[in-house]
């Protein structure tokens, strides 16, 4: 425990440690340190009481009082009044807070100095593990001939011609329409959209307008419950202009000539069929990365010690859960439906996301260690890259040196693409130094399960 006298600013502050990477502040200020400013809060409290025989803002606090809350009172003090007392107190204390700190008014009396109680999340405090001694699995991924035979499927059906439909709409289907709102069974003319397309997916982003959309027809109109941007829930007529199924090709040559944009080398089916099993190949080697990478963080995390304020994760999650149901809103769904829908509770809800974003700033922090460790940096090239593929343009289009624009025009994002960059090249520095297990492919495990079962039953 410590105690600061700031004579200065007439300021007594008591620091007290807490646990999880956290300190509190009991700030004491003289009355006449705030007495101007909680009477001009006062006035403006008064403002919106009007008492009989008084015009308007002129009735005296003292008859205005017993309409003004006490509770609000500090609450308009809190918000107008203590962040320059915080700021001013992290200032003497030379406290670097990780995230605002959280204030509370401990006591405030008229005439009486005001106790002001923060709760300061620290930054992290990280203490790195033997991290070049862990060792991992690494998957053996396989490509099929029923992969293939999937992979071809889909390209005939991203190959195929869209045809008019005359019966109702059903699964794969592919609409076009218009919206209006209703309100008391009427549509209002000037929320109406224009035409928009749709791929009837039960499953997909759009599932609950493409299943209410199901069983129409051309020229039907179905009212679908939905929510605007603000999280309202509105009525929607969507009139249905026009139904489409894809036409599949019809023959081998067909999908071929169909394909060529994408795949003109491939003048036989057999060649094309390489060439899918190619792809997938690939990209179960990337899955098998990913898999690698993930493990490496969660073992990473699981010999080292990295302590979080709550605050600072409270605070992260809060704005996920915010981002989450913007998100959700644009597909006219609500989190509670969302939720309903995965079967999930709030309280589930937000314990899964806490643990998932303390899992990630706990492995995001150690791999910036093990950077600076090793010193490990980002080329400019690497750099450059990075910000190519968050889609970053420079003023003479895709310039080599395309980051250092970036830096000037907006050093937040360059900032956050740098750190990104940093983590991806630690990652890639231990995966050239941990130990790799290869797992038998899945064939293999199941005939171990399967001689395992035989074992037991002639036991």
């Amino acid at each position: 425990m410590q105690r600061k006298e700031l004579l200065e600013h007439k300021l007594d502050i008591l620091v007290t440690e807490l646990p999880q990477r956290r300190v509190r502040l009991d700030i004491t200020v003289p009355f006449s340190e705030v007495a101007k400013d909680l009477a001009k809060i006062k006035r403006d409290a008064t403002n919106e009481v009007q008492l009989r025989g008084f015009r308007k803002h002129k009735t005296p606090f003292e008859l205005a009082k017993p309409f003004v809350s006490k509770k609000k009172i500090n609450n308009s003090f809190l918000e107008q009044v203590t962040p320059r007392l915080v700021n001013e107190a992290l200032k003497q204390t030379k406290i670097e807070p990780a995230a605002f700190p959280r204030c509370e008014i401990a006591s405030f009396e008229e005439g009486q100095p005001l106790v002001l109680r923060l709760f300061v999340p620290l930054k992290p405090e990280v203490k790195l593990g033997n991290y070049k001694d862990i060792k991992v699995w690494h998957p053996k991924l396989e490509t099929s001939e029923a992969d293939v035979e999937e992979r071809l499927s889909y390209l005939r059906r991203a190959c195929g011609k869209l045809a008019a439909k005359n019966g109702p709409i059903t699964e794969g289907d592919i609409i076009q329409y218009n919206t209006a709102m209703v309100v008391d069974d009427h549509e209002i003319p000037s929320t109406a959209t224009a035409d928009l397309w749709l791929e009837i997916e039960a499953d997909g982003p759009n599932g609950a307008i493409s299943s209410a959309l199901i069983g129409a027809k051309s020229n039907d109109a179905r009212l679908v419950e939905t929510y605007d941007g603000d999280g309202t829930q509105v009525t929607l007529k969507h009139n249905i202009k026009a139904v489409m199924e894809p036409v599949l090709p019809a023959s081998d040559e067909d999908l071929l000539t169909r394909a060529a944009d994408k795949y003109p080398d491939c003048k036989t089916v057999s060649v094309l069929r390489k060439r899918l099993r190619d792809e997938l190949t690939a990209e179960k080697e990337e899955i098998a990365r990913t898999f690698v990478g993930e493990e490496i963080r969660r073992k990473i995390v699981a010999v080292s010690q990295v302590e979080i304020a709550p605050e600072l994760t409270e605070t992260i999650v809060d704005g996920r859960i915010e981002e989450t149901t913007r998100g959700l809103q644009e597909h006219g769904l609500t989190l509670q439906a969302h939720l309903e829908r995965n079967e999930l509770d709030e309280k589930t809800f937000r314990a899964n996301l806490t643990q998932d974003t303390e899992f990630t700033m706990k492995a995001n922090m150690l791999l910036e260690a093990i950077a600076r460790k090793e010193k490990l940096e980002p080329t400019p090239e690497e750099l450059s890259a990075a910000a190519r593929e968050e889609g970053v343009v420079g003023p003479q289009g895709d310039s080599h040196d395309i980051f250092s624009f970036l830096e000037t025009a907006n050093p937040s994002l360059a900032d956050e693409i740098r750190r990104k960059a940093l983590h991806e090249k630690a990652l890639a520095f231990l995966v050239g130094k941990v130990k790799t297990l290869n797992v038998k492919n899945s064939k293999r495990t199941r005939t171990s399960k399967t001689r395992s079962s035989g074992k037991r039953a002639k036991a």
